[in-house]
């Protein structure tokens, strides 16, 4: 179902994105606004995996995106409103939208939640529609009638210099206690699934974790 979806979009994306304007007036950077599927917008910058660059209002998400980037090359409630354009999740390798960075994690875009010796990772997708196409112009299903596909959250960690390690929820315990070898304390409770170690937990652990962690 979700590879239809993709599909679709694809053929309504086209080729290539159009270059953003490189600057807006200051006090534009610094707003939050709504625009498509409900989202927050903020202006930021994000780089696709062919190199190039895009400046515009980006959606403002610390959960992720696992299918579509929408964005717009102004603030989304000005008048005339501009036009927004969308990109395939998998299209853009990075996304920097004030303080919150999101990275290519396998086909999603995925929220840095935590920084420092271990990184963390989250997509968390909500429900959406699926879209039809009534001529050239795509038409968003209604709720009572469309399908949905909903994907259960995914959790990335990384070492620096390292490659993204999913976190198996099935197999948190053991996994997670040889991923933190180096700290035996926590690895032993991790192990144990002591209370307050378990995948509610994981954000916190991680913080721990890189605080008393060697530079």
């Amino acid at each position: 179902m979700l590879a239809s979806v993709l599909t679709l979009w694809a053929a309504l994306l086209g080729s290539r994105p159009a270059l953003l304007a490189p600057q807006v007036p200051t006090a534009d950077t610094l707003r939050v606004v709504r625009g498509y599927g409900n989202q927050t917008y903020a202006w930021g910058t994000l780089r696709l995996r062919n190199g190039q660059r895009l400046r515009g209002y980006l959606p403002l998400s610390a959960t992720g995106l696992d299918a579509l980037v929408a964005y717009y090359p102004g603030p989304p409630d000005a008048r005339p409103a501009p036009r927004m354009k969308k990109l395939l999740a998998q299209q853009v390798q990075w996304m920097q939208v004030q303080g919150q960075y999101s990275e290519l994690m396998e086909t999603y875009l995925a929220a840095r939640r935590v920084g420092g010796p271990v990184e963390l990772f989250l997509v968390r997708a909500s429900p959406s529609p699926l879209v039809s196409f009534l001529g050239p112009q795509p038409v968003m299903g209604s709720p009572a009638v469309s399908k949905t596909f909903v994907m259960p959250e995914k959790w990335y960690l990384r070492r620096a210099n390292g490659q993204p390690v999913l976190v198996s929820p099935k197999d948190f315990a053991t996994q997670l206690a040889a991923f933190f070898a180096d700290d035996p304390a926590l690895s032993k409770h991790l192990a144990a699934s002591d209370e307050g170690y378990r995948l509610p937990e994981l954000e916190a652990l991680v913080q721990r974790y890189n605080q008393h962690a060697r530079p």
